[in-house]
């Protein structure tokens, strides 16, 4: 059997070095890594490999972008299974297309699982994804990524240990911490930034590039810092280096640009920075749910009311970044019993404002946290558009009434799992060291009903997996609205 590997980032790559060793993806004997050099991400998965990035011995690697025959090339491999990349969509679809006749397999880094489905992948390749792999960056944070798809798609997250045990060994292999010292004195205490692509905002762009420049700066100067490493990420460039380089160098501040092979929590290893900031990286979230980083998100209340597009799909994103980093809203993990699934509940709401009709299954839940939570909706979804939901109160049905969003797949309306379900008691959810779920049925849906590693055509047989790493019904409106208090304008 063989399996196409899709690596448009980085990023994308750690994410499937990570699957691949904690045993969601299969280390079979004959596997495929395509990227493209023609894009800035797709360049440095390449130059992340010429630096001596450790592959499992069997991956061989192929640049498509310079390729006219692209197309004939993939033919001509005959995957049976092509793991795709969320993060570029539309280069997902032409291998899609391109591979007719593979069983498809969706994947992200956790820059994709917050927002809807990508309109650039067709319904014909959708009906052939048979498993999402995400990057559980927020335990029990269950994605929004291919919700519509409902019990039909098998998710298998890539814990949170594996993704740092991943990036701790792309760290250790690679030659990035001579270049990354040198320009710092020794001891030196230093603001990583993690650069992220501005979402269109028409006009106000170019304005708000340069705005968000010195308020990164402003953040590392309010912390006594003296020292800022700049690691672009998809979307940015010299443009956005030169910015921040010009606000650092008017405040007094040293100013490094980080090779651009490395993913983001490899970056944050190799510095061991005071402070990490950013707009919406990902792994900000992953640095807040594991506790112990100092992490700040900028501009997000300032950028929310200031997209061009109602329907932009980093709203979701951009709303959970705020609402984690800014306003104080708990984990899953961290709330209390009872309390509700909040973050799971605004994520839903803003998510379903973006595409309510690809959505549509969570109108009851959203409805009641929009029509209930006047707070949340002023501060993530603008007035227009929550007028465009038509929101009514009888669509607002009680939790009881129908399996929510948070409700495990294969349980009755009020959530207790039916008999000889996957979340039943006789058969309940693993806990990432092999004992039982901390999450509970909540946890469970994540992994519902599917089996821990992506299951392979019947007639492959991997030669070996890599053994696996260790390791939000509505709530009162009450609770929330006092998270919407915190925090002064972003």
């Amino acid at each position: 059997m063989r399996l196409l590997l899709h690596a448009a980032s980085p990023s994308g790559l750690l994410t499937l070095l990570a699957a691949t060793a904690a045993g969601v993806l299969p280390a079979s004997s004959d596997r495929v890594i395509v990227f493209d050099s023609r894009t800035a991400a797709g360049r440095g998965v390449g130059e992340a490999i010429a630096a001596g990035l450790r592959l499992p011995t069997s991956d061989m690697c192929l640049d498509l972008g310079p390729r006219a025959d692209a197309a004939a090339v993939v033919r001509s491999l005959a995957p049976s299974v092509v793991v795709l990349d969320a993060a570029a969509a539309a280069s997902a679809e032409r291998l899609a297309t391109t591979a007719s006749k593979a069983r498809l397999v969706l994947f992200d880094d956790g820059g994709r699982a917050p927002s809807p489905t990508p309109s650039q992948l067709s319904r014909r390749t959708l009906e052939r994804i048979t498993d999402l792999v995400f990057a559980e960056l927020i335990p029990g944070l269950r994605p929004v990524l291919l919700r519509e798809r409902g019990d039909t798609l098998r998710r298998h997250p890539v814990p949170l240990p594996a993704l740092r045990e991943a990036a701790a060994a792309w760290a250790g292999a690679v030659a990035a911490p001579r270049r990354i010292q040198e320009w710092r004195s020794p001891g030196e205490r230093t603001a990583l930034v993690l650069g992220t692509e501005l979402p269109e905002l028409g006009p106000l762009a170019e304005a708000e590039a340069q705005r968000l420049a010195g308020r990164l700066v402003d953040a590392a100067l309010d912390t006594g810092l003296r020292a800022l490493a700049f690691l672009p990420g998809p979307g940015t460039g010299r443009a956005d280096a030169l910015r921040l380089a010009e606000a650092a160098a008017e405040a007094g501040l040293a100013c490094a640009v980080l090779p651009t092979d490395l993913p983001a929590a490899v970056a944050h290893l190799l510095v061991a920075p005071a402070l990490t900031l950013s707009v919406d990286e990902p792994w900000l979230l992953a640095l807040r749910a594991h506790g112990g980083e100092r992490v700040q998100s900028v501009a997000t209340g300032r950028l929310l009311p200031r997209l061009a597009s109602l329907c932009d799909a980093r709203r979701p994103r951009l709303a959970l970044t705020d609402a984690v980093l800014r306003r104080g809203v708990p984990l899953p993990e961290e709330q209390e019993d009872g309390a509700g699934d909040t973050l799971q509940q605004l994520l839903d709401a803003v998510a379903f404002a973006v595409a309510p009709e690809r959505l549509s299954a969570l109108r009851p839940s959203a409805t009641r946290t929009l029509l209930h939570s006047p707070a949340l909706r002023s501060a993530y979804v603008p007035t227009r558009l929550a007028k465009s939901l038509h929101l009514d109160e009888a669509d607002a049905a009680p939790a009881a009434a129908a399996p929510s969003p948070q409700t495990p797949p294969g349980s009755d309306p009020q959530g207790t799992p039916r008999a000889g379900s996957p979340a039943s008691p006789a058969t309940p959810p693993a806990g990432r060291r092999g004992g039982p779920s901390r999450r509970g049925a909540r946890g469970a849906a994540q992994d519902d009903a599917a089996p821990r590693s992506i299951p392979l055509p019947p007639h492959s047989t991997p030669r070996g997996v890599v053994g696996a790493a260790s390791g939000l019904a509505v709530g009162a409106a009450s609770g929330l609205r006092r998270w919407w208090q915190r925090g002064s304008s972003a």
